[in-house]
């Protein structure tokens, strides 16, 4: 393969070994659980580009009930690097003679942020090498890890080895214990939770943190959905735990049949997705938010409860308005919903 060229956004030029696939091989959808025994997976790119861009350092860290019991940890040598010129020689400090010119696989700014220098780069094994021994140590275990589909495929495309595991997801969970945050990488998760971590940001360190994370996630959504297990039954697919429901259209007298039902609050034993699926699937209308055209507000229990207490979303006063304006509007709660669409989930 004839090897190609471009630069780079500080304008230097780049060695590029391997062009843009248009064969990357596919990674599985991420999974919603909360596993006890799980590997959490980090690494150490150069960028995010899985086109251009290359691991340089990939950690595999096995956990048991949030334990450590087993850990790889490999860099890779990339096939890109960044030519250097003899001008610029006695300006770099860290470089490598590579077919018998100087090249540097990283930049000084990246050695400064990780401490991976050309010369440990120069040492180290290839993508396909690594691969092949970090498959051995994963098995068929579950993953987990932040932007972990982004890096199953990093690695799928760097190697011969396809990486077949299911995996979950950090962000997606986090996303789910913690609706109210903003978060979008490992290091906002970890001021949001208030854990330290240092300025390290080698692959294992990664690793160290995305558990610490998952840890304060998993507990946050078993303390919500009341148990690890209602919490996965809730995350499943409709299709999977109620396939009755799924084609299934009931008659022209069911109570949410041409009705507007909008839901509020977090429901502890459906996703809102699935919920929203029963209502169409009764001959019901969903909508987002509540107006003079709603029939029914479903409240999450924890919402119902929330209501006991006289503490009420925007959504509920504004249906406890529209009633006392004489709105045939119903605000029933989450159980009830389920005894409506002929669903027992005790």
């Amino acid at each position: 393969m004839n090897d190609e060229f471009r630069y780079d956004q500080f304008g230097l030029e780049q060695k590029i070994a391997k062009p843009v696939s248009e064969d990357i091989k596919k990674v599985k959808q991420s999974d919603l659980a909360l596993p006890d025994s799980y590997i959490v997976l980090g690494m150490v790119r150069t960028g995010d580009d899985a086109c251009f861009d290359q691991v340089i350092e990939v950690s595999a860290v096995k956990y048991k009930e949030g334990k450590k019991t087993d850990c790889f940890s490999e860099l890779i040598c990339p096939e890109d690097y960044y030519l250097v010129s003899s001008d610029e020689m006695e300006r770099k400090e860290d470089y490598c003679i590579v077919d018998g010119g100087p090249v540097q696989y990283v930049q000084r700014r990246f050695t400064k942020e990780t401490g991976i220098t050309n010369q440990m780069l120069y040492h180290a094994q290839s993508a396909n090498n690594v691969s092949v021994r970090l498959q051995e140590f994963l098995g068929e275990e579950v993953l987990l890890g932040d932007g972990i589909g982004l890096q199953l495929t990093f690695l799928n495309k760097s190697s011969e080895i396809s990486f077949e595991n299911k995996y979950i997801e950090l962000m997606k969970l986090a996303k789910r214990a913690r609706k109210e945050t903003y978060a979008i990488s490992i290091w906002d998760l970890a001021i949001l939770y208030e854990l330290p971590y240092g300025n390290s940001k080698r692959a294992e360190q990664i690793c160290e943190l995305t558990n610490q994370v998952y840890q304060r996630v998993r507990g946050d959504l078993i303390e919500a959905f009341g148990g690890k297990e209602q919490f996965e039954q809730a995350m499943r697919p409709i299709t999977t735990v109620y396939p009755e429901y799924v084609d299934s259209q009931e008659e022209g007298e069911h109570p949410f049949y041409n009705k507007v039902c909008v839901f509020t609050g977090t429901l502890t034993k459906m996703v809102r997705s699935n919920a929203m699926r029963l209502v169409r699937n009764c001959g019901g209308i969903t909508g987002t938010s509540v107006t003079r055209k709603t029939h029914y507000l479903i409240l999450g229990n924890k919402e119902y409860e929330k209501r006991l207490q006289g503490n009420k979303s925007s959504k509920l006063r504004r249906a406890e308005g529209l009633v006392r304006e004489g709105a045939a509007l119903h605000i029933i709660s989450e159980d009830t919903f389920y005894e409506l669409v002929g669903l027992n989930l005790d």
